[in-house]
């Protein structure tokens, strides 16, 4: 309940009572599950080393337990805590490893999550041509499975690699997408107001990196946070 609403650090606090309690009754899969929210909380705190290490735990447990789902799960989870970090061959690796499990064990959405990792590592790695067109078979895979929120997100990686290419035009059709796609999809929060300045930004070329960071970090909260407000980023100017 604490996790839903976005109080971090009182979801912190009995998430790692909860692992602590099923620890106590021997309940492993249970504790596991607390173990992930709890790196799931890290990460979205933005205290990604320890996020990291916590999803390594994770992989640990699914080697120990011979648990591929577990394994995939953390892999997929420390890579884009080590993404985010800077660290894109760790985090390339750690997709790779997921996507050969998830390929095989499914579910499909998970494989399409793992693309979108190595979509980004793509474009980190300066390949924006290749991360673009990576991103937009990730977001109409997206779009099929009617997770309209996560394409939403993605299509601001899409637009991080069209900045790099200076595709003015492109990046205000793609926030104007997605701005149909979520109205469609009877997503009326401030998600629409984000992606309705980010086409504005684009149009008047005022985008910048830290601009797109701050959208794109607003869409992932918006989701699980429907009443939080959207803020103009700063560096836009008005």
């Amino acid at each position: 309940m604490h996790y839903e609403r976005g109080d971090l650090q009182e979801a912190a606090k009995h998430v790692v009572l909860a692992e602590h309690g099923y620890a106590h009754l021997g309940i492993e899969r249970q504790r596991i599950k607390a173990v992930f929210l709890d790196g799931a909380i890290k990460y979205e705190a933005l205290a990604l080393a320890e996020a990291s290490a916590t999803f390594q735990r994770i992989i640990d447990f699914g080697e120990q337990a011979h648990d591929a789902v577990w394994i995939a799960k953390g892999s997929y989870a420390r890579a884009n805590c080590e993404l985010d970090r800077g660290n894109a061959a760790e985090a390339s690796i750690l997709f790779l490893k997921a996507l050969a499990i998830f390929c095989e064990t499914g579910p499909e959405e998970n494989r399409i999550e793992t693309d979108w990792g190595l979509a980004r590592v793509v474009l980190h790695g300066g390949k924006a041509s290749d991360a673009a067109r990576r991103l937009r078979d990730v977001i109409a895979a997206f779009e099929v499975m009617g997770r309209v929120g996560n394409a939403a997100v993605a299509g601001i990686d899409l637009a991080e690699a069209l900045l790099v290419l200076e595709r003015w035009d492109e990046i205000a059709k793609v926030a104007a997408h997605a701005f149909r796609v979520l109205k469609k999809a009877g997503i009326v929060t401030g998600a629409l107001t984000a992606l309705a300045y980010l086409k504005e930004a684009a149009t008047k070329r005022h985008l910048t990196p830290a601009a797109l960071k701050a959208v794109r970090e607003y869409l992932m909260r918006v989701e699980r946070e429907p009443n939080l407000l959207f803020a103009p980023p700063p560096s836009i100017p008005g």
